[in-house]
């Protein structure tokens, strides 16, 4: 009788615990469970640039002001929201459509005009008992409120941990002829958040992308002098096709288009439109790279005192990039468009912000006529700590502290750094953010 109270409790606690993952549906792509957001976020804010992007710049109660406003006209409150994304959430990824179940809340019957309202027309918002459904699409929406689909065993067994906040799982991911399983979880610690994400090879064509993922032993793009700066991405695989794949299939556009620097947007998607179009050379290419930019330099001319009495042009960030391969000017010329020029005895491809050398077997980028360029070492010494360049494919690391010294003039040790590892069955990926 002991034995089977204790698997009633245990029962009771799980069923509690994860009582949204009733809403997932037999089919899906992915799934993303959130446990005891409330909690978790007030412990993600105690990572100090959480806390100096919410608090400290206000982006919390900005954000609490606009959706009081909107809120208060369906008679609903932020208070009322507040304890509704507190609790645990569940996103399903089906096809191009996702649908986020929300909950459980006394409050949910309150907010669904309001969520409603604020969604705007071609979102679909529905209530299922305490629990708040939002979907793109009306037939995932009633999918997910059928329910009926499981989660694996160990996606509930990483909650056992306390300190998880978020776990993926994907049955099937495919990059072109290539399917992977993926798994995923974030953690928050004691001054950071930690995430990890696996590839799982589930076919021969993905585990020879696998292979093509490994990195080569003889990389030294990223002790070229001119890499410098706050932000790198280091890539280094054995087929340069490898990085196409990846690229396309799993859209890392949108990786360039996130990056927080709007005062570099120009930048960022000159340099992303250029790197999309460079893929058409793969064959070419080494699937070596390097890449750098500093931005402290604009953060600091935007908040000159000058600046505000004078029309004067707020500097651009400063870019960097080498590619390995043995492509003739003219070649480049043909992919990327724009007009080849000579200065000081350096040919260059003139993108309009962006110029292109190609020389020795190197590709390189710059944010500048190359014969003017220039570029301060920034945060490289501090970066290498975290790299090793025979087992890292891929690395990328940003370093807040120089920003945030220009944009507040407080001296924080922050850092977002992601390291990657890859076998013939899997391809690691780990990151934190402290």
């Amino acid at each position: 009788m002991k034995k089977v109270y204790v698997l009633f409790t245990i029962l009771l606690f799980t069923l509690s615990l994860f009582a949204v993952t009733q809403f997932v549906p037999t089919e899906y792509d992915q799934l993303l469970l959130m446990k005891n957001n409330g909690d978790h976020y007030s412990n993600a804010k105690k990572v100090q640039l959480v806390d100096i992007l919410m608090n400290q710049l206000g982006i919390e109660p900005m954000i609490q002001g606009m959706l009081a406003s909107t809120l208060v006209q369906y008679g609903a409150t932020t208070d009322q929201l507040n304890d509704l994304l507190s609790k645990d959430a569940l996103v399903v990824l089906s096809g191009q459509d996702l649908a986020v179940v929300l909950g459980p809340s006394k409050y949910t019957s309150k907010l669904v005009k309001a969520v409603s309202g604020l969604l705007g027309s071609g979102i679909y918002v529905a209530q299922n008992s305490d629990y708040l459904l939002i979907s793109t699409n009306s037939e995932l929406l009633q999918k997910c409120q059928k329910g009926g689909g499981k989660i694996p065993t160990e996606m509930e067994k990483q909650f056992s941990d306390p300190s998880v906040w978020i776990v993926i799982f994907s049955p099937k991911l495919v990059v072109q002829d290539s399917i992977f399983s993926l798994k995923a979880s974030v953690k928050i610690l004691q001054d950071r958040l930690v995430g990890e994400s696996v590839i799982y090879s589930q076919n021969e064509k993905a585990t020879m992308l696998l292979k093509d993922m490994k990195p080569s032993k003889n990389f030294d793009l990223y002790k070229d002098q001119n890499i410098g700066g706050e932000i790198f991405v280091f890539g280094n695989v054995s087929n340069f096709a490898s990085l196409n794949t990846v690229y396309q299939s799993l859209n890392f556009s949108d990786l360039f288009s996130k990056i927080p620097i709007s005062l570099a947007a120009t930048e960022t998607e000159a340099v992303q439109e250029q790197f999309e179009q460079l893929m058409d050379l793969s064959n070419k290419l080494t699937g070596q790279l390097a890449f750098s930019m500093k931005i402290s330099n604009v953060l600091e001319d935007l908040l000159s005192p000058q600046q505000g009495q004078t029309n004067q042009k707020v500097a651009n960030p400063t870019i960097y990039g080498v590619i390995g391969g043995n492509v003739k000017l003219e070649e480049l010329q043909q992919a990327l468009k724009g007009q080849i020029k000579t200065s000081k005895n350096i040919r260059y491809l003139d993108l309009d912000g962006i110029y292109v050398s190609s020389d020795n077997g190197k590709i390189k980028f710059y944010s500048s006529v190359p014969s003017e360029f220039s570029n301060h070492r920034g945060s490289f010494d501090k970066i290498m700590k975290f790299y090793e360049p025979q087992n890292m494919p891929i690395f990328v690391c940003v370093d807040f502290t120089p920003m945030l010294e220009k944009l507040l003039g407080m001296n924080v040790d922050s850092v977002f750094v992601l390291t990657s590892t890859v076998d013939d069955k899997a391809f690691t990926v780990n990151w934190y953010l402290k």
